[in-house]
């Protein structure tokens, strides 16, 4: 928890000696994705990045991996970063962890460390085995360091637990570090008391749990992030007035931050990267028609934007389904960061791996885009009619559960992506333990340096102490904020594992109580009576498919984009790839 100045020059003097011992790594070692099994609550942002308390969680500015030469992504305290270390007349790379950033109180008591050096411990070699000393890199020196690009869910509305398989997999990726905040059904997941027809109330709400992740930091920290429903109604567009263009890239599913919602207009910053999955089969769309839908969504998006693309398909719903996210979600946030690195070219590539992945598993849309040139569409896989939105299913009975046994909270926590995914009340409970006693450590270490500065003759440590003393006992308030924050959700998910369980009894009895269906039988002429009728629908979705990929006329004006503008040149691989279905597709 805490890191001596006798320590930290110890660690120093060991570099030399570990540096010895290090061989080259291989290419998976470089970059250590190992789950924890529980957070640590002292690394949480909530205690440790609150401004208003004097009180900052150490971030520095490194080297994106497996993005251009360049781009960098924040590397905080506890990050698993790779380094590059010296060994005789050769520079090697080596897994390590960011212990913490030297601050302006530390480098006022030191000769040598400067404000904003990592040090970077915890390093690992090629061997697996553990190296001992750590290394100090300067902020000069910050290309020695490199992470991944940093990947937020916020988890109410994203659909956690239905598509969690799919975060999973964006996770495993290397080049990938995704994380979750936030969770459902906890007491700020309602809409603000301004949403009184939606059942909105006051705080806490997605108002304040909006306001909330952006004091600690986390949209800062984030080179993506990702929404759905009533995230992207109630926290983006909370996100987009305090950072405005500095706004991480962001996708959408439902395109929430593009309806007409209460609270007046969005503040849409004019170069915000925004990608949105949208579905005809998502109540959101309501009773309009597909043209009118996305019609209405577009003229939402400032006119000079350059960074807006929609991902339209009719059978999607509104939880997107499973082999939908499974193929298209990684594409999409690579076209996110690549978008951002480059505004004025659009992501040709990752964009044709999701309309190609999504063509495969026989789902059909729309990709509309903005351009210099006015909006854009280009249409894939095959074109579904509009339907009616499928009706609600029935809800199961609220199910009352035991009112919590300790003080639940709101204070959201920033976890790794399979620890959302695979949570239990029983993980909320451990963690809320583990920052309870993390709270009565930094107590007692803040009564110790008290003591210690009182006892203290050299002002400049005396004072160095008093500041620690301080920033301890702030962390053990805070730290009781996270414990409690963690009992709300571990009591969150207790009441939806009651609701999944009547939600299964339910939909057994309606099984048990349906009557049997005799199955039909048809004769040779039933069959072939069958088949004439069907005839003319194979014939019409196999002249459709066999049709070349064009730019579709809309209501909305969109223009044709000439093939020579700047960043759409392999725009003719989209436009004129024959359709892949050499059979009519069969889908429903």
């Amino acid at each position: 928890f805490w890191f001596k100045l006798e320590q930290i020059l110890m660690h120093r003097s060991g570099v030399r000696q570990a540096c010895k011992q290090i061989t080259m790594p291989s290419a998976a070692q470089l970059t250590s994705k190992d789950i924890m099994n529980d957070p640590k609550p002292e690394l949480q942002p909530w205690a440790r990045e609150q401004p208003s308390k004097g009180l900052c969680l150490g971030a520095v500015k490194v080297a994106a991996l497996g993005r251009p030469e360049g781009v960098t992504t924040t590397a905080v305290e506890g990050d698993e970063v790779d380094v590059l270390v010296q060994r005789g007349n050769q520079q090697q790379w080596v897994a390590g962890k960011v212990m913490f950033v030297v601050d302006e109180h530390l480098a006022a008591i030191s000769e040598d460390m400067l404000v904003g050096a990592a040090c970077i411990g915890e390093m690992i070699g090629a061997d697996g085995r553990s190296l001992e000393g750590s290394v100090i890199v300067n902020p000069a020196d910050m290309s020695q360091l490199r992470k991944p690009p940093r990947i937020t869910v916020v988890a109410p509305g994203a659909g956690i637990g239905s598509n969690g398989e799919a975060y999973i997999a964006l996770g495993k990726l290397p080049d990938l570090q995704v994380e979750v905040v936030g969770r459902k059904s906890t007491l700020y997941d309602k809409y603000p008391d301004s949403w009184s027809g939606a059942g909105g109330g006051p705080p806490p709400n997605f108002e304040s749990f909006a306001n909330d992740i952006i004091d600690v930091g986390i949209p800062a920290r984030s080179d993506c992030m990702i929404f759905g429903s009533r995230g992207g109604q109630c926290c983006l567009p909370k996100i987009w007035r305090a950072l405005g263009e500095q706004s991480p890239p962001s996708i959408v599913q439902n395109g929430g931050c593009a309806m007409n919602v209460p609270g007046g207009p969005v503040a849409w910053p004019q170069g915000a990267v925004t990608l949105m999955l949208l579905g005809g089969q998502d109540f959101f769309k309501g009773d309009a028609s597909s043209d009118d839908y996305l019609n209405d969504l577009c003229s939402r998006v400032p006119s000079g934007n350059l960074t807006t693309a929609m991902l339209y398909m009719p059978e999607c719903e509104h939880i997107p389904q499973k082999q939908v996210l499974g193929v298209c979600l990684q594409p999409l946030v690579r076209a996110a960061l690549q978008w951002q690195v480059d505004p004025s070219r659009l992501p040709i590539e990752p964009l044709n791996e999701a309309m190609v992945a999504l063509e495969r598993i026989q789902f059909g849309g729309r990709l509309r885009f903005t351009s210099s040139n006015g909006w854009r569409e280009q249409r894939f896989g095959p074109q579904t009619p509009d339907r009616p939105v499928k009706p609600f299913s029935p809800r199961a009975p609220h199910q009352p559960i035991p009112a919590p046994s300790n003080p639940i909270g709101t204070a959201p926590c920033v976890v790794p992506v399979e620890w959302a995914v695979n949570e239990t009340p029983e993980a909320h409970y451990r963690f809320a333990e583990k920052a309870r006693l993390a709270a009565a450590e930094a107590e007692e270490e803040a009564r110790k340096l008290e003591g210690d500065a009182a006892q203290e003759s050299d002002p400049r440590s005396q004072r160095y102490k008093q500041f620690r003393a301080f920033e301890a006992r702030c962390w053990s308030d805070l730290l009781l904020e996270v414990a409690a924050g963690q009992e709300g959700e571990g009591y969150a998910q207790a009441g939806d594992d009651a609701k999944s369980e009547a939600k299964d009894r339910m939909k057994a009895a309606q099984a048990a109580t349906r009557a049997p269906q005799p199955q039909a039988r048809l004769c040779q002429s039933g069959v072939q009576q069958q088949q004439q009728q069907q005839l003319p629908q194979q014939r019409a979705q196999q002249q459709l498919a066999q049709q070349p990929r064009r730019m579709i006329p809309s209501p909305y004006p969109l223009q044709h984009m000439p093939q020579t503008t700047h960043g759409i040149q392999q725009m003719p691989y989209v436009q004129q790839q024959p359709a892949r279905f050499h059979q009519p597709p069969r889908y429903t």
